[in-house]
């Protein structure tokens, strides 16, 4: 025995992805070949492979989002044509070093010819990143970012509608994750404009142009 106990299901492939482990996956289909983006778990990357043949998985592409070292690609989604990425700062646990780590946000690629993905855009909070965020095509991503006057992660919404600059239109949040000096800024916020503090869309299934 090796370790393995499976019921149901056959393992018919595998690929060691050049020594360079796999994290979180997202799979899409491009004029009938389906295709998988498997994010690099310690180094920034997103590989692009194509499974159309389930036995015979094969590397045709890659997406490097970033070249900083301590900047980590965990997250990937993809829907219509469009693939969002994350940039987070790799925690020290990982190997990170929050201090010195050189780009966090999300950022935009054109996937329709997967073999030469396209980077439309990115949006950056200004903290350390964001982290398991959602997109099933349409004109929102919905986000867990980490923002500044913040512990933690906040819910945030980005309108994508143009990938080239993408915008937040909505956040939510918990008035016990700000900081002190935040909650004074949202208390003069509120009276002006709720939306700032309690921000709600009206999502669509409107796929982005050009997808």
């Amino acid at each position: 025995m090796d370790g393995r106990a499976s019921a149901d299901v056959e393992l018919i492939a595998y690929h060691d992805l050049e020594a360079r482990p796999s994290f979180k996956l997202a799979l899409q289909v491009v004029d009938e070949r389906w295709v998988l983006y498997a994010t690099r778990f310690w180094e920034p990357g997103i590989w692009i492979l194509d499974v159309t043949e389930p036995r015979r998985p094969e590397i045709i592409g890659v997406i490097v989002a970033t070249d900083g070292p301590l900047v980590a690609t965990w997250q990937v989604q993809v829907a219509h044509g469009l693939l969002v990425g994350s940039l987070e700062h790799r925690p020290p646990a990982w190997g990170g070093d929050p201090q010195h780590a050189t780009d966090e946000g999300i950022v935009l690629y054109d996937v329709r010819e997967p073999r030469a993905p396209v980077e439309l855009g990115c949006h950056r909070y200004g903290a350390s990143g964001t982290h398991r965020n959602f997109y099933d095509g349409g004109r929102y991503v919905h986000a867990t970012a980490a923002v500044p006057g913040h512990d933690g992660n906040i819910y945030s919404v980005l309108d994508v509608g143009d990938p080239a600059a993408p915008r937040e239109v909505g956040r939510w949040f918990l008035a016990s994750s700000t900081s002190r000096a935040a909650r004074v800024r949202t208390a003069a916020c509120r009276s002006t404009d709720r939306r700032m503090r309690w921000g709600t869309v009206a999502t669509s299934r409107t796929a982005p142009p050009g997808s």
